[in-house]
């Protein structure tokens, strides 16, 4: 038993054999959706035992790729195989690992192809994550997401190096900033120097954005590259805080900075 939530891990069979014993395990994990419809996570496996208990740390993997819509505008695939796994030994439920992946809505934001540098209308913006959890609900990861445009602004083309998944109601990692004023029902005081762990989404420390050359008026191959600070992600659509210096553009494309 955690100090969150009580692990329940099944012994399906055992065998003996006159070279030794072993047993098979499943466990379940819930996985909440914005539906309020749980899926399950079904993990299995084989481990040996003697009379002391379990020969070392055990693990029981994901069976198959689970797909779930954790927040609006998002779904996530947890992958099944051999990074996804609960560990157990003779005191029970460790940690779980996951890898994954979510897709964002194309209503708002749309990939960007790194081999041409156009817009790919025919996928989805993917990151993916590997992720360890002490605990079921600390579900905080980095993710590795690929280029991506703001769908009401496709010339925008922006590149993040480091994202922060936070589907934790357990903790919001200290590092994420909230905009001043933000509103949000899970968010009481932007300013405050208090966690708020209810609150759910992605964040951006930092990001380059692309500018398109009718708005700057450069040059092919000699773009204008501005930055994009404590971006927040989450369901009440984009937050960010851009910052540029030396930024030309023309009087016709002024109003595009509007």
């Amino acid at each position: 038993m955690s100090s969150y939530a009580t692990y329940i891990i099944a012994l399906d069979s055992m065998e003996f054999t006159p070279q030794g014993a072993s047993l098979k395990a499943f466990m379940a994990l819930d996985v909440p959706t914005r539906t309020g419809k749980k899926k399950h996570l079904v993990f299995t496996g084989e481990t040996s035992f003697h009379m002391g208990g379990l020969v070392g740390e055990s693990k029981l993997f994901l069976e198959e790729t689970v797909q779930a819509q954790l927040q609006a505008k998002t779904r996530f695939s947890f992958i099944g195989g051999q990074n996804s796994y609960v560990s157990w030994d003779c005191h029970g439920f460790k940690s779980v690992s996951l890898e994954g992946s979510v897709e964002f809505c194309k209503d708002m934001i749309i990939p960007i192809d790194p081999a041409t540098g156009n817009v790919d209308e025919a996928n989805y913006v993917k990151g993916s994550f590997i992720t360890t959890m002490p605990e079921w609900g600390d579900f905080v990861a980095d993710v590795s997401i690929s280029p991506f445009a703001l769908t009401a602004k496709p010339d925008w083309k922006w590149e993040v190096q480091n994202l922060i998944m936070d589907f934790s109601d357990i903790v919001t990692p200290q590092t994420v900033v909230f905009p001043k004023d933000y509103e949000h029902s899970d968010v009481v005081d932007s300013l405050a120097s208090e966690n708020f762990p209810a609150w759910t989404g992605f964040f951006i420390k930092a990001a380059t954005v692309t500018l398109p050359n009718s708005l700057t008026g450069a040059e092919e191959g000699d773009e204008v590259t501005i930055g994009g600070e404590n971006v927040i992600f989450d369901n009440m659509g984009l937050s960010a805080w851009i910052y540029g210096t030396c930024l030309l553009y023309t009087s016709d494309a002024a109003d595009d900075l509007l």
